[in-house]
């Protein structure tokens, strides 16, 4: 979702999970993932000291 919609629309997605559930007890971050949580984070890989698809936007 992160590539997906904007930043604007995520917004709005987190407004609407915080009316449906304020204490974030549903699936956290499942739904309207938060940047910590989006897997270009955590599954950047280099093979031989090189980025794949190095032409792709890395958070």
């Amino acid at each position: 979702m992160c590539h997906q919609f904007n930043s604007k629309e995520l917004a709005i997605f987190h407004k609407i999970k915080a009316a449906f559930d304020p204490k974030s007890l549903l699936n956290p971050s499942k739904a309207t993932p938060e940047l910590h949580r989006c897997a270009e984070l955590g599954a950047m890989h280099a093979h031989h000291g090189k980025l794949l698809h190095p032409e792709l936007e890395r958070f």
